[in-house]
């Protein structure tokens, strides 16, 4: 393999983690119970702020 395959193929990869894991955020955060707990208080500070 040249190098330009290795930096193309990390560059692939980097860019799949990444959307990995904001599926993986995203998921927590609409999906699960905590996720449910955890986006109370901040909606009640947004709230408080207007």
């Amino acid at each position: 393999m040249s190098q330009d395959e290795i930096l193309i193929w990390y560059k692939v990869l980097r860019v799949g983690l990444m959307v990995a894991a904001l599926y993986g955020i995203i998921y927590y955060l609409y999906f699960t119970k905590k996720g449910k707990k955890a986006e109370d208080p901040a909606q009640r500070i947004l709230e408080e702020n207007d």
